[in-house]
């Protein structure tokens, strides 16, 4: 297991001084790359060869954002690995050891060139699993919500990440963007992602959103259907 202590900054929290769910996701992917990169599977292991990491799908709960000035513990380790499938969990944890924040998330290997999915024992990849008592139900599919409404969206130099592509914590603040009425006032309680298609750098896609009740739904369509994301209040 990595842990690491974090204290929240201005610049990771939005306008209710509360942890941003894409910071949340940030931290969550920075931490899992210095693990795995301690587990001896390295950027030269992947990167170097041409293959790229990317994640499938995520689920975020959430019993508490952590605030502004807060310290926190992050927790991580990795999952038993299935086929071309890496599960990997995540907590957060308050001053007092109580639990604020989960993550759980589905990473596979792609290359760099095809972006088709690699098997990674026939390239000697692997990432041993931890039992810590503590594992979370991995993601599953998202139920669509009728849309309503839409906006065009171009991924800019900003939000490009070093695969090229949209970086993953981005989709969460396009989507609050979108609802920004009630996320500038209201912390989710879980968040749940798929990921189907990359979204290049420059590529431009049409994010429609839909609600029912508290549950907030987001496609992204493009050349073909990109991702879908459920935001639950």
């Amino acid at each position: 297991m990595y842990t690491e202590k974090i204290f929240i900054k201005s610049t990771d929290v939005t306008l209710k001084r509360t942890l941003r769910p894409s910071a949340l996701l940030s931290m969550a992917q920075n931490a899992t790359g210095i693990h795995t990169t301690k587990l001896g599977v390295g950027s030269d292991k992947t990167l170097d060869r041409g293959f790229l990491w990317v994640i499938v799908r995520q689920e975020l709960k959430i019993s508490r954002m952590p605030g502004y000035e807060e310290t926190v513990t992050l927790e991580t380790w990795p999952g038993e690995a299935k086929h071309m499938f890496f599960p990997r969990y995540t907590r957060l944890l308050d001053g007092s050891g109580a639990v604020l924040a989960t993550v759980s998330a589905i990473w596979t290997l792609i290359d760099i060139n095809s972006r088709a999915m690699i098997i990674p024992s026939k390239e000697g990849i692997s990432i041993p699993s931890e039992k810590t008592g503590n594992d979370l139900p991995l993601p599953g599919r998202i139920r669509s919500i009728p849309v309503r409404a839409s906006v065009e969206y171009t991924v800019p130099f900003s939000a490009a990440d070093i695969n090229g592509h949209l970086g993953n914590m981005h989709y969460l603040d396009i989507a609050e963007d979108c609802i920004s009425e009630i996320s500038s006032v209201r912390d989710p309680k879980c968040i749940r992602c798929e990921y189907s298609n990359e979204i290049k750098y420059k590529e431009k896609v049409t994010v429609s959103f839909g609600s029912d009740g508290d549950r907030y739904y987001f496609s992204g369509d493009g050349d073909k259907h990109k991702f879908d994301l459920l935001f639950e209040y």
